[in-house]
């Protein structure tokens, strides 16, 4: 799991190479910046394939789910969010580099392509960060369903009790069996309200806040670009 790999030390390499000195990749031309930019992102894409893959398989390999216990089943979820927001921040640097810095010169306008590769890489996000958790999702809906099913047979056992109770006009223990029946409703309603999406909320909205504020850069910028063309 944390064993170095190679394609980690390129990722890291062609950030630099962009990070350091975005303006001498502007200089010497577009043709230098679309090769670093297409080195990092191929080495970028299957550092995390192969990354968020080995989360779907240790998820597959857990044996005991507990849906009461969160901290091992929220484990993976902050991986996989600093993953889908490393793909968002491609899309910061995107937009520094062509809307900023002028890549293309200060006349350049969004086409439909990068309209479009706006688009994949957010839906490449999202998937980055929701996909490899999908598996346990499943799993920790089937161990709430299973709970569920046994709460359910519970209650309709004590409904049952107390409606015998009821026909004979036997009431004693009744006190008893109300509370019973309340512990049951409680214990459903408990059940009820519980995520099986493997995440803290407080890490959704952080994933989410990253995803929206590139989209809400770019129309701005749009905006303002348009607003200048009047």
């Amino acid at each position: 799991m944390k064993r170095f790999h190679w394609s980690t030390l390129l990722s890291l390499t062609a950030i630099l190479a962009i990070l350091v000195n975005p303006v001498f990749a502007a200089q010497e031309g577009t043709v230098v910046a679309s090769a670093v930019s297409m080195a990092f992102a191929a080495a970028f894409v299957f550092h995390t394939l192969r990354q968020l893959r080995l989360v779907s398989r240790i998820h597959r390999m857990a044996t005991n789910i507990n849906l009461f216990e969160k901290m091992p089943v929220y484990a993976f979820s902050a991986l996989t969010a600093r993953t889908g927001i490393g793909i968002v921040i491609i899309i910061y640097y995107y937009v520094y580099l062509f809307y900023f810095l002028h890549l293309f010169g200060p006349t350049y306008r969004a086409s439909l392509i990068d309209s479009l590769t706006t688009v994949v890489f957010l839906l490449l996000a999202a998937a980055s960060f929701v996909l490899p958790l999908n598996g346990m999702h499943h799993r920790l809906g089937e161990e709430k369903a299973r709970l569920a099913a046994e709460a359910d047979r519970r209650f309709e056992a004590a409904l049952k009790r107390l409606h015998e109770r009821l026909d004979s006009d036997s009431f004693e223990r009744m006190d008893d069996l109300n509370k019973a029946l309340a512990s049951l409703v409680i214990e459903r309603d408990a059940l009820a309200r519980i995520s099986t999406w493997p995440w803290r909320p407080e890490t959704l909205r952080s994933f989410l806040t990253s995803v929206a504020l590139p989209v809400l850069i770019w129309v701005v910028t749009a905006f303002l670009g348009r607003l200048l063309e009047v």
